[in-house]
């Protein structure tokens, strides 16, 4: 919200700025000063945003996951007596029966309760929109430098390339749903529930 209303607040100085200058070099400056400013100030933000979160998401999936994994392996162990009971080893395993499966929740739950997911979601949908609104920038400032031939040509590119970054991600966060781990968490309570 901070910057948008940082956006908004800009573009008011700008549009006032530039109805009282009359020289159209000097605007279109302001202008390629504005767009590239919407780049580098939002749309990298943006972009770094959604690496971050996306990082997050991956490490929370995986804790969860791999800890839920090697619950699984030590627990056999154990039960199979495969680590002696007179061994240190011993120890440590059913020391890890207990922590795994907090971790594993622990995990889970940031996921859930953080809705990781839907944000990652929501920063990239952000991303596409200021990379589109950046490019449809550079775009109107070339307009007057291109044949009409070129400027439907520049317009039906931005457009395909957006409808195809909207395309790719709708489909790939579709692929991955954000009831993931919860999912995984609940099939595994209900093998538990099924087994006597």
């Amino acid at each position: 919200m901070k910057r948008l209303a940082k956006f908004f607040d800009r573009l008011s100085r700008w549009l006032a700025k530039s109805s009282n200058d009359k020289d159209q070099t000097d605007t279109r400056d302001k202008l390629t000063k504005y767009v590239e400013e919407l780049h580098t100030d939002y749309e990298v933000w943006y972009a770094k945003s959604v690496r971050k979160i996306y990082r997050w998401w991956w490490l929370l999936q995986g804790i969860s996951l791999l800890s839920g994994f090697a619950f699984a392996v030590i627990s056999a162990l154990v039960a199979a007596d495969v680590v002696p009971s007179d061994s240190r080893y011993r120890k440590a395993a059913l020391i890890s029966l207990i922590v795994l499966p907090a971790l594993s929740a622990l995990a889970a739950n940031g996921v859930l309760q953080f809705r990781i997911y839907d944000l990652w979601r929501l920063r990239e949908y952000g991303r596409i929109e200021f990379q589109n609104l950046v490019v449809e920038g550079q775009r109107r400032l070339e307009v007057a430098n291109l044949t009409p031939e070129q400027q439907l040509l520049y317009q039906e590119l931005q457009k395909k390339a957006h409808e195809i970054e909207s395309e790719q991600m709708e489909q790939f966060f579709a692929l991955t749903k954000s009831d993931f781990v919860s999912k995984y968490q609940g099939s595994n309570q209900e093998q538990k529930k099924q087994s006597p």
